[in-house]
């Protein structure tokens, strides 16, 4: 199988739902400006705690609303293939998608806070420095997070498919 449709299938098949803290009373949340940044060092600005309980990751989008219904073109912000697909009673909700197939999602209205959410296989994609997901004021940053974590993962299971490969015999 494709490193592509293997990192898409983990994300599909990811069934669990690991629990986040959104805030912590000594790690504030963080939201990203609308300034670019690379992926791996977002700006961040922190916002006011307003839950420290764990929330769970929502369930998959197409289990709430049944099959996407429209699309957004990202050329321009991601590049070739990449989409937004959502439905037009929810647009807090849309998957990234690579060549129409899902390869994580994004959420706004996480516990309440008015930012949208990465979310790839199961899990919200997090600062690695405060172990806090990354709220993004608009929703291409977020989308921007799902495609790098994806092109991340894709990249890892080729090297290990590479490994593989080369301890066969």
């Amino acid at each position: 199988m494709a490193p592509a449709a293997l990192a898409v299938r983990e994300a599909r098949e990811a069934a669990e739902r690991i629990p986040v803290t959104l805030t912590d009373p000594d790690r504030p949340a963080f939201v990203t400006t609308r300034h670019e940044t690379p992926a791996d060092l977002p700006a961040t600005i922190p916002l006011p705690a307003r839950t420290q309980r764990p929330v769970p990751v929502p369930p998959i989008p197409r289990d709430r609303f049944g099959p996407a219904t429209t699309t957004i073109d990202l050329t321009d912000d991601l590049g070739p293939g990449w989409t937004l697909a959502g439905w037009p009673g929810h647009p807090d909700v849309y998957y990234v998608c690579i060549h129409k197939l899902a390869a994580g999602w994004i959420e706004r209205g996480i516990a309440g806070q008015p930012h949208w959410a990465a979310i790839y296989g199961g899990t919200y994609l997090t600062d690695p420095r405060f172990q806090q997901p990354l709220l993004h004021n608009v929703p291409e940053p977020a989308a921007r997070e799902v495609q790098a974590y994806f092109h991340r993962r894709q990249r890892e299971v080729s090297a290990q498919s590479q490994g593989d490969a080369a301890a066969t015999p």
